[in-house]
């Protein structure tokens, strides 16, 4: 009776085990006949950005974020992606076969069974970007083994910064064109375009704003949409420098954000025609003893500070959006019902903007 429950119990783990292994297989289509199957995707810590480790490899699911499992590692980190490609019989591959990558982030290197593909152009501080970067690697049929192939990926970032790696996927050149184009819209074009309508309103703004001194308004509106661009700039840059680390760059590009948020609202409270001068002053006052703060933060505390300091002044500008939203009911001007109209049309592009970026990481 025991040796019957043994083994009933021994060939339920080797279901699970089966099961676990087979859940990890994902497969890619290809065309019609060919097809490509991921075997398994692992990731291990290394202190070297030339040879990956020997021992050390745990599985993980893509995408991912190592702070997750490795808390506050900052430093080298290895993938291992072990794949094969098959075709029907009596067909054989014809065609070169697209490795895409989401991102990786901070900086990488690629390579197919040992051969380097590719490697950003600052392994080491100051790291380059790919975070907000999709790439694609055309594979020739040639190139490729018969059998088991693997594709090693090195990335080097920071716990602060959710470092790891993007989704992946095996694709043919046409259909990873399209889904290439999707991605670069997501993550590049439409902060592009950002970018110029925030400068072209800037300049408009400026060149009022020197001609008709009187109405500050303009200024401000004009100093907030240099910020915007500073800030924003981070996103399409793709590497480090003029910084010297890659914390230094988080800790301006914040500091950024705190004067953007500051001049917008200072802007918008004298659209409404309104001025606090002790409120305003004393939290100007207070930002820049922040930023200072943000500058002295060290790289263990990073995370949770930056995180916790951007929240509390996007929090802010809703508080301002509300009291504004209030002094357009109290006072019933079209100008100020028209200002809370486009405030809550930015708003709403915002949160959609950031539900499609997530989705396109995580999809």
């Amino acid at each position: 009776m025991m040796r019957s429950w043994l083994k009933y119990a021994f060939g339920i783990c080797l279901l699970i085990c089966a099961w676990q292994s087979y859940a990890q297989q994902i497969v890619y289509p290809i065309n019609q006949h060919c097809n490509v199957r991921v075997l398994s995707i692992s990731s291990a810590k290394t202190a070297s950005q030339n040879k990956s480790p020997e021992t050390g490899w745990e599985n993980v699911k893509l995408p991912d974020v190592w702070d997750i499992r490795w808390k506050n590692y900052n430093g080298g980190v290895w993938y291992k992606i072990d794949w094969e490609w098959f075709c029907e019989r009596e067909h054989s591959l014809n065609q070169p076969i697209v490795f895409a990558l989401d991102y990786l982030n901070s900086a990488g290197a690629v390579y197919l069974n040992k051969d380097l593909l590719w490697a950003s152009q600052h392994l080491q501080e100051p790291l380059s970007k790919s975070w907000n970067m999709p790439r694609y690697w055309i594979l020739p049929a040639s190139g490729l083994k018969p059998g088991k192939n693997q594709i090693l990926v090195y990335v080097n970032g920071y716990a602060f910064q959710n470092a790891g790696l993007g989704k992946i996927t095996f694709n043919n050149v046409h259909e990873n064109i399209k889904h290439h184009q999707k991605s670069l819209w997501n993550k590049r074009t439409l902060f592009e375009i950002n970018a110029i309508l925030s400068a072209t309103l800037g300049i408009l703004c400026l060149v009022i704003w020197l001609f008709i001194r009187r109405d500050n308004s303009f200024g401000w509106f004009a100093l907030s949409c240099l910020l915007w661009l500073l800030f924003i700039s981070q996103f399409l840059t793709t590497e480090t420098y003029p910084y010297p680390t890659t914390l230094a760059a988080a800790q301006a590009n914040l500091s950024f954000f705190i004067l953007y948020i500051l001049c917008f609202s200072v802007y918008l409270l004298r659209f409404a025609d309104r001025r606090f001068p002790v409120l305003e002053e004393s939290l100007f006052v207070f930002s820049i003893a922040v930023i200072v703060g943000i500058f002295f933060t060290p790289l263990d505390y990073a995370k949770i500070v930056l995180g916790t300091v951007f929240l509390s002044y996007a929090s802010l500008l809703v508080v301002v959006y509300f009291y504004l939203a209030y002094l357009s009911y109290k006072t019933q001007k079209t100008e100020l019902y028209l200002l809370i109209f486009c405030l809550t049309l930015i708003g709403l592009f915002a949160c959609v903007d950031v539900v499609r970026l997530g989705n396109a990481e995580t999809a």
